[in-house]
């Protein structure tokens, strides 16, 4: 209720979402990464590991990893600054929203103006940190896999050995996920309030409280896979596309304005 609170002081906030999800899908559709994305689905329902066996052997190749890393790069450079601008200006409307101050004239312009800098440069890094991050779960999702697929053709002996291996690992990622989200969260809201050294003022404050900011990412994943599982069993129209944009925007919004207004308290 607080949080909904928070969001009704500058529902602004939300428009911003809202126009942010109409580009990306406007982006997803035109450009490739639809198609991109459709084959590595197709390729996961046929068989999950080779496919993902051939995408890590593909990238970590000796001839395409330069490539890999450049791009990677670039991504990280033209990325910061394209969210950068973005997040500078709408973090900034968020965390006033949390000190209940009135909207001021051109605050989204101002933000921008006053954090641009670091906004950018932080995101860059970001991108670059979670790419890496994708690269090790995938890496590490591997044997995972492999464990599951035994567990079902092996004897009982075997089984009880490839569980407890198969859920340690499962547990190890999904603590490294955690970790991983809440620290990025908590690492731009301490820039967005001028702290020195960002990470470490944000890590700090999230350890005070970590295992209740799990509970609660806990429960925002569960509640956005099954509003996404749900929309699986509808055809794609039009209004489907509305009610995930709707959702997306509306899900997004009150998840930051939560996870900041966790921060301040």
């Amino acid at each position: 209720m607080i949080t909904l609170k928070i969001l009704l002081r500058k529902p602004l906030n939300i428009l911003y979402i809202g126009i942010f999800f109409i580009v990306m899908e406007v982006i997803f559709r035109l450009s490739s990464i639809g198609a991109i994305v459709s084959g590595l689905v197709k390729l996961g329902d046929s068989d999950i590991l080779k496919s993902l066996i051939s995408v890590l052997q593909f990238v970590t190749s000796r001839t395409v990893i330069p490539y890999v890393a450049l791009s990677i790069l670039a991504v990280s450079i033209f990325g910061g600054i394209f969210f950068g601008v973005l997040l500078s200006g709408y973090l900034f409307k968020v965390n006033n929203g949390l000190f209940g101050k009135v909207t001021i004239k051109k605050e989204f312009v101002k933000g921008i103006i006053k954090h641009f800098k670091k906004m950018w440069f932080l995101t860059a890094r970001v991108i670059l940190i979670s790419c890496l991050f994708i690269l090790f779960l995938a890496i590490a999702m591997v044997p995972l896999i492999v464990i599951l697929r035994a567990v079902r053709l092996s004897d009982q002996g075997v089984v009880v050995i490839s569980t407890f291996i198969g859920f340690l690992t499962a547990a190890l990622l999904f603590l490294g996920s955690m970790y991983y989200r809440i620290y990025i969260i908590f690492w731009y809201a301490a820039a967005i309030n001028n702290r020195k050294n960002a990470f470490s003022e944000g890590k700090k404050t999230a350890d005070k409280k970590f295992w209740k900011l799990v509970f609660a990412m806990v429960l925002f994943d569960l509640v956005y896979a099954a509003v996404y599982i749900t929309f699986t069993y509808f055809d794609d129209s039009i209004y489907l596309l509305f009610s995930r944009w709707a959702f997306n925007t509306m899900f997004f919004s009150y998840y930051i304005t939560h996870f900041f207004a966790e921060y301040k308290r």
